[in-house]
């Protein structure tokens, strides 16, 4: 049985990726938790397929090797062959990984052809879309005297987001669309401006923002296109009503999910004969944040009107961290009558909707 090669500087990166043969490197850091999680995994695909090399980069011992690579986040999983990149993975997915194992390397190749191709293409087609990079380009955008739209993406994060932007630069490079125009839509790379993604408090993608006149329409994160297209032809009157009925919206959601604070507020509720699914987070803790908003989407789900949510900030409510023995972020449990009936370490909506359809 073999175990991934530790590659450990630049040169010995080239040599391993040179061979005519398949070749899957891991680049990973010591202090990524993802990294560290899939590790055994990964090490028992390397002994399962003999016939691939596997690799492992630790970015910070061979820094050479990731800048080469250009590597951007951990853990990312690069195949190649010959030399030749033939596919990108970032992040820690292991259906996406697996599908290098059973891919024929000649069909990885007419892929990462493709889809070098098509990412040539969009290239293009983006200097068409404006790119806001800072707070101060963000805000002369938007507060002009009409209705304008900024796009917030990561490339190559998911099928959704890749879709939207490709979408939306094609629409304005479309001579015969009156929409999406050049003069009312711009983009930004959260990759390279992730600044100002803090700054505007952006926690789920894709996430596209319409503007009108410096005030906030809405904020769109599904179906983007289509709800986009109807709100670029409101007139300043609807508008206003949209951005009433947005509000409202917002302040309903926002009372799905109450923050508890207080140890005695918090014990009353566990203690009740209602099931109560509690949200442990912590504010430094960046997948709490980006999990937050699945979060009340799941407590507005109809099926769950008779179970109650809540959240602790682990930093204000000691206390409740301390009672349910809380040991990492975010972690969800579900409570009855004071008894724990089960918990949920990590952010997952699958799993918490599972978990939670077991106990209601």
């Amino acid at each position: 049985m073999s175990a991934p090669q530790a590659i450990k500087n630049l040169e010995d990166f080239k040599n391993f990726i040179a061979e005519d043969k398949l070749s899957i490197v891991d680049f990973w850091a010591s202090w990524c938790g993802p990294c560290i999680t899939i590790a055994p995994w990964f090490k028992e695909q390397a002994e399962k397929y003999p016939e691939i090399k596997f690799g492992k980069v630790d970015v910070d011992e061979n820094d050479e090797a990731s800048a080469h690579a250009k590597i951007q986040c951990m853990p990312t999983f690069k195949a190649y062959k010959g030399g030749e990149l033939l596919k990108t993975i970032e992040g820690a997915d292991k259906d996406e990984i697996t599908k290098i194992f059973t891919m024929d390397a000649n069909k990885l190749k007419e892929e990462a052809t493709k889809e070098k191709t098509e990412k040539e293409a969009l290239k293009k087609l983006e200097e068409n879309v404006s790119m806001v990079k800072e707070k101060d380009e963000f805000d002369n955008f938007t507060k002009e005297a009409k209705t304008t739209c900024i796009n917030f993406y990561v490339k190559d994060y998911k099928e959704e987001v890749d879709t939207l932007h490709s979408n939306l630069c094609k629409a304005v490079a479309d001579e015969a669309n009156t929409l999406f125009t050049k003069e009312n839509t711009a983009r930004c790379d959260l990759r390279a401006n992730g600044k100002l993604g803090n700054d505007l408090n952006i926690t789920t993608l894709p996430c596209m923002k319409i503007y009108n006149n410096g005030v906030e329409i809405v904020s769109l994160e599904d179906n983007c296109i289509e709800e986009a297209k109807k709100i670029m032809t409101l007139d300043n009157e609807a508008i206003t009503k949209k951005v009433e009925e947005v509000k409202a919206e917002k302040e309903r959601l926002a009372n799905l999910v109450k923050q508890i604070d207080e140890k005695d507020e918090y014990m009353n509720l566990i203690k009740g004969d209602g099931l109560v699914v509690v949200d442990y987070y912590a504010t430094w803790c960046g997948p709490c944040i980006r999990f937050a908003p699945t979060f009340v989407k799941i407590a507005d789900m109809p099926e769950y009107k008779d179970v109650k949510f809540i959240k602790i900030d682990c930093d204000k409510n000691t206390e409740a961290k301390t009672h349910a023995n809380v040991g990492c972020f975010p972690t969800f449990k579900l409570w009855k009558n004071e008894k724990e009936l089960g918990n949920l370490e990590g952010a997952s909506k699958d799993k918490l909707i599972e978990l939670i359809n077991e106990h209601k």
